[in-house]
C-alpha cells in the first residue's frame, strides 16, 4: 500500500526566546529596576522591555543611564543577544493536533485535513536553560575560580505570541494510521516556561516547517530578565545527537 502523510500542529501560544551574554554592568543596573517573576505579570519588566525595544527601534524609550549590552558601548538588537539560546516555538503544554493530508499540496497541505487532538506520552526529554539572579558566593563547594570561569551575566528576552507556530509532517508505511505512541517531542525549560524544542516520529527527527506559520502579539506582552548563567550546567541542543540518544539509552524498546 502507498505511504500516508500526516500533519502534526502545535498549540496556539508561544513566542521567541533569546538568552545571551551581556555586560555585568548591564545586569547590575537593571536588577533593581525589574522584578524577575512570573510572566503573567508583564509590568515586572516593562521598563527593561521598553529600553530594549527603544534600542531596536531607535526611539525615545531608551534609558540614557543604562550601561551597554556589550563591551565598548555596543547595543545589538535583543534578538541578536542569543549566544546561549535562541528558540521560536510553541509552549509545550499547548497540545497537538494531527490531520491526514494525502493528496494536498502547497498551502492546502498546511491547512487542509480534519485536525484532531491526540494524547501523547509527555516530553521525550527536557533540557534546561535556567539561571539565577545573583552571583553565588565562594564556599567550600564552589571556589571563586569556578565562579569566574563558569558564571556569565545574561539577558533573557521573550516575545509572547499567539497563532500558528508551524508543523511537522510524518509518513507511515503500508497504509498505516498515525500512531501517537510513535510521536515524541522534546522541550527546553527556562526561567519562565517550557518550549517545544524538537519532534520525532518512529525515532526519526522531524523538521519543523514554518513557511505558512503566522503569529501576533498576545495579551501577555513581552518579558525580560537578567542574571547570571552557570554555563557548566547549560544543557545545549547540539548535545542530543542520534549517537548520544542511542548511547545513553533514551530510546526504550
Amino acid at each position: 500500500m502507498a505511504k500516508r502523510v500526516f500533519r502534526v500542529n502545535f498549540g496556539g501560544y508561544g513566542g521567541e526566546l533569546v538568552i545571551g551574554k551581556v555586560t555585568a554592568d548591564f545586569v547590575e543596573y537593571w536588577k533593581p529596576h525589574i522584578a524577575n517573576g512570573e510572566m503573567s505579570h508583564p509590568d515586572n519588566s516593562a521598563r527593561l522591555v521598553n529600553h530594549l525595544r527603544g534600542l531596536e527601534w531607535g526611539d525615545e524609550n531608551v534609558d540614557g543611564d543604562s550601561p551597554s549590552l556589550r563591551e565598548g558601548g555596543v547595543n545589538p538588537p535583543w534578538n541578536e543577544v542569543d549566544n546561549v539560546e535562541h528558540l521560536w516555538a510553541a509552549y509545550s503544554d499547548g497540545g497537538f493536533t494531527v490531520a491526514e493530508v494525502t493528496g494536498l499540496e502547497g498551502d492546502e497541505r498546511h491547512v487542509g485535513g480534519d485536525a484532531q487532538p491526540f494524547e501523547h506520552d509527555g516530553s521525550f526529554y527536557s533540557r534546561e536553560a535556567y539561571f539565577g539572579g545573583d552571583l553565588p558566593e565562594a564556599s567550600a563547594h564552589l571556589s571563586q575560580g569556578e565562579i569566574d570561569a563558569h558564571f556569565v551575566p545574561v539577558l533573557l528576552f521573550h516575545t509572547s505570541e499567539k497563532g500558528d507556530f508551524g508543523c511537522v509532517f510524518v509518513e507511515t508505511e503500508d497504509g498505516a494510521d498515525f500512531d501517537p505512541k510513535k510521536f515524541a517531542f522534546t522541550v527546553c525549560e527556562n526561567n519562565y516556561f517550557a518550549m517545544i524544542d524538537r519532534c520525532f516520529y518512529d525515532r526519526r527527527m522531524c523538521e519543523v516547517e514554518t513557511d505558512f506559520s503566522s503569529t501576533s502579539g498576545s495579551v501577555n506582552g513581552d518579558h525580560a530578565m537578567v542574571g547570571y548563567f552557570n554555563m557548566k550546567c547549560h544543557d545545549p541542543r547540539d548535545r542530543y545527537t542520534e549517537e548520544y540518544l542511542t548511547k545513553n539509552h533514551f530510546w526504550v524498546d
